[in-house]
């Protein structure tokens, strides 16, 4: 079974800080690394466009001037599906 995570840092200055926030899926888990990526795509679509999941990005990263994610993966529970 596989999680989504995607970790977003602000951005000032050109510069990544070190002000992060990792955003879970509250969906999963999925049974195959595929889906799991279908759905960080997903979630990336989400923060961009969705402004309560925007603002609440943000007002956690303190307002910074940008976002960025700095990983977005798959983490596996190591455990072969029934």
């Amino acid at each position: 079974m596989f999680e989504a995570l995607i970790v977003v840092c602000a951005l000032e200055n050109g510069i990544t800080t070190d002000k992060c926030i990792g955003l879970t899926d509250t969906w999963g888990p999925y049974r195959t690394e595929e889906n799991c990526q279908i759905r960080l795509n997903q979630m990336g679509n989400e923060i961009k466009n969705n402004p309560l999941i925007n603002l609440y990005v943000f007002s956690n990263l303190g307002f910074p001037e940008y976002i960025v994610p700095v990983v977005t993966t798959c983490i596996s529970d190591n455990q072969e599906s029934a």
